[in-house]
């Protein structure tokens, strides 16, 4: 089960789910709340919702054990799932994360840019930090694609999932992952 980061949804998987040594297992993708076709998140939801979406996800496709992958917030999503749902895990892969993401001030400065300058600015200072400048000159297509998928995205879903980044910190459940 793989989870994507902050503004990004289950295509950016797509390279992963090809790769010939996967193809032997059942390879399940999604997009967070509020991400990709989610649809738009209504009202705010917090890191709990986050992670009981994922335990509902489980549930409700018969999943009794898996490896989970998580990515940045998606790492969030998955200790937070451990915390909650142990019985689901086979392996943990935690990429580019950590059990508490930033300080809560980076994150009241990043909401206020937001609700100030839209998805397009944080959609700019994803493409520089995401993409080698090499990607940026010879992927430009596909760079659009990134960037127009970033900036069609709720921006009541980022900004809920900017404030259950500042909010989680699970420096208590890192050290009882087995």
């Amino acid at each position: 089960v793989f989870i994507h980061g902050l503004l990004g949804s289950h295509l950016d998987w797509d390279p992963q789910l090809k790769s010939p040594e996967l193809q032997r297992y059942r390879l399940i993708t999604y997009d967070l709340r509020g991400h990709g076709l989610s649809g738009s998140a209504d009202k705010p939801f917090g890191m709990a919702d986050l992670v009981s979406d994922l335990a509902t996800l489980c549930d409700e496709l018969g999943i009794r054990k898996a490896t989970f992958c998580g990515l940045s917030v998606g790492g969030l999503v998955c200790q937070g799932l451990w915390q909650e749902r142990p019985d689901l895990f086979r392996r943990l892969i935690l990429c580019d994360t950590a059990p508490r993401i930033g300080s809560a001030e980076i994150w009241a400065e990043r909401i206020a840019g937001i609700e100030k300058g839209g998805l397009d600015s944080a959609a700019d200072n994803a493409m520089a930090r995401w993409f080698t400048p090499a990607f940026h000159e010879d992927r430009a297509d596909e760079l659009a694609g990134y960037r127009l998928m970033m900036t069609r995205q709720s921006l009541s879903g980022y900004l809920s999932t900017c404030a259950a980044l500042r909010d989680t910190d699970f420096s208590d459940v890192l050290p009882t992952v087995t």
